[in-house]
């Protein structure tokens, strides 16, 4: 599905991989959903025998395996969650990997205080801290920023028609937004306390990759990743060579202090 991230140059360079916490996580759920899922075979088999050979039923077995059963179906819905956040950014990882060849410095998955910087790309026009996005959609879905809000509705309707409004779909349970705003704010402390002495030119960016998007460009951008691979190069240079590459041995450094390095 996705191009072989072993062979590129930032994928050998960066210390990690487009949605690589989220593939931990995935895999932990899988392996939960196997021992569930073996307990609950392994109790019916059991409970099975003993109703053919011994004529009794055992409840306890029973129990067992429902109660794994019911332990498994929750495991695969947050599986399903993280699959889909960590296609969300190796797609996002895809469409602006053109960056590079106009100076720009790609890092993923950037761990903060309980929490994770998706993507972080420095280049001449600033630091851009970006939240990737990829809730279910059709076809005709676009998404819309209304309001400090970032709401998916048809394509077709006028985004500030009362009929929109009545049919959008809310993604601001966990407002993104409100969550790139913060996580740009630590990045700029964590910068800051590295030994810059300030840093100005930080964007709190939101993507949806593979989405159509009303595109906002304001005190947070919202858009699509393609979008974004052309807008940020069109902006004021206001990093030199040196800055950005300063910049980025600090956040690479504070990925190695925070995680052991594994295999080449």
């Amino acid at each position: 599905m996705f191009k072989n991230t072993k062979t590129r140059y930032f994928a050998k360079a960066f210390l990690h991989t487009a949605g690589q916490s989220l593939q931990v996580e995935f895999n932990k759920r899988i392996l939960y959903m196997g021992i569930l899922l073996g307990i609950s075979l392994t109790a019916i088999i059991w409970f099975l025998l003993e109703l053919t050979v011994l004529k009794q039923i055992n409840f306890y077995l029973l129990f067992l395996a429902l109660l794994s059963l019911a332990g498994f179906f929750p495991l695969e819905r947050r599986a399903n969650l993280y699959w889909q956040g960590m296609t969300g950014e190796k797609y996002a990882q895809d469409e602006i990997e053109g960056l590079i060849k106009n100076g720009y410095e790609i890092i993923n998955d950037v761990p903060g205080d309980k929490f994770n910087v998706d993507l972080l790309v420095i280049g001449p026009s600033g630091v851009y801290v970006i939240e990737v996005k990829n809730p279910t959609k059709t076809k005709d879905d676009k998404v819309v920023y209304q309001n400090g809000g970032i709401y998916i509705g048809p394509k077709d309707l006028d985004p500030k028609s009362d009929k929109f409004q009545k049919v959008r779909r809310s993604l601001n349970k966990r407002n993104p937004v409100e969550q790139v705003i913060k996580t740009a704010g630590w990045v700029k402390r964590l910068l800051e306390d590295s030994g810059r002495k300030k840093v100005t030119a930080i964007q709190p960016v939101v993507l949806f990759p593979k989405f159509w998007v009303e595109n906002y460009i304001g005190d947070v951008w919202v858009m699509n990743s393609k979008t974004f691979a052309l807008e940020a190069p069109r902006h004021q240079e206001v990093l030199q060579p040196q800055e950005i590459h300063e910049l980025t041995s600090i956040i690479r450094a504070h990925i190695q202090a925070k995680i052991p390095m594994g295999n080449d």
